[in-house]
C-alpha cells in the first residue's frame, strides 16, 4: 500500500514510476535496464518545472528512449562484426593459408639444407660422392624420394639442379662457386614458388618464365 509521501509524488518520483522505467529499459537490452532508470532519476534531479506546473518528466523520458535505445545495441553489433572477422579470417590470411607448398617443393628444401650441411663436412671435402666416401649413395637416395613424388615440370627440373649441384660441390670441395650459386638461386625460386596457378607460366618463378 503506497505512503502518503508517495501518494503526492508525481509518478516519475515514485517507485512504480522507477519500475515502470526499468521494463522499459528491457527494449535496451541490460544495458537499458540501468540507463532506463538512471535517466529518469536525472530528470527528476535536474528538471525542474515552473512554480505553478509539474514538468511531465515520462514524455521526456520517452523521447529520450526511443532515441537512446536503438543505441544500446551497438556494443554488440560491433562485437559479432569483430566475431564474424575472427572466424573467417582477414583476406591476406585466407591468402596465405591456401598456398601451401607441394610434396615436391617441401622435399626440393629438404634436400637444399642436407646437401649445405654435408658439404662442410671433412668426409665430403675429402672424399666428396666416391664410393669410398659415406655420401657416395646420397643422389641415389634422394632420386628414390623424388620418384614417389607426382612432380611439375619446374619441380622436376629444379631436382634435376640439386643433383647437378652436389657433383660440382664434390669437384670443389664443399666450396660454392658461382655455376653453383645460380643453381641454389633458381632452386630456391622453386620452393618458394607459389603455385596459384602451374599451368600459367606467367605466374612461373622470375628465372623461369
Amino acid at each position: 500500500m503506497a505512503t502518503k509521501e508517495e501518494a503526492v509524488k508525481p509518478l516519475s518520483q515514485s517507485k512504480k514510476g522507477y519500475f515502470l522505467a526499468f521494463l522499459g529499459g528491457t527494449l535496451g537490452l541490460p544495458v537499458g535496464w540501468v540507463l532506463s532508470p538512471l535517466v529518469l532519476y536525472l530528470l527528476n534531479k535536474y528538471f525542474k518545472g515552473k512554480a505553478d506546473s509539474s514538468p511531465n518528466r515520462f514524455r521526456i523520458w520517452a523521447i529520450i528512449g526511443i532515441v537512446a535505445a536503438p543505441m544500446c545495441y551497438l556494443p554488440f553489433v560491433f562485437l559479432e562484426d569483430a566475431d564474424q572477422a575472427a572466424s573467417t579470417g582477414s583476406p591476406s590470411s585466407m591468402q596465405v593459408s591456401e598456398v601451401r607448398k607441394s610434396d615436391a617443393q617441401k622435399l626440393l628444401a629438404e634436400l637444399l639444407g642436407e646437401l649445405d650441411e654435408i658439404r662442410k663436412t671433412d668426409e665430403f671435402q675429402f672424399y666428396g660422392l666416391s664410393k669410398a666416401g659415406p655420401y657416395s649413395g646420397w643422389i641415389s637416395a634422394a632420386r628414390a624420394r623424388a620418384d614417389v613424388i607426382e612432380m611439375h615440370m619446374i619441380e622436376s627440373t629444379a631436382f634435376g639442379y640439386i643433383v647437378n649441384m652436389a657433383r660440382s660441390f664434390a669437384i670443389a670441395k664443399g666450396v660454392e662457386t658461382a655455376s653453383i650459386r645460380k643453381l641454389r638461386q633458381e632452386v630456391q625460386e622453386v620452393i618458394d614458388w607459389k603455385q596459384v596457378d602451374i599451368n600459367d607460366s606467367s605466374q612461373w618463378p622470375p628465372s623461369w618464365r
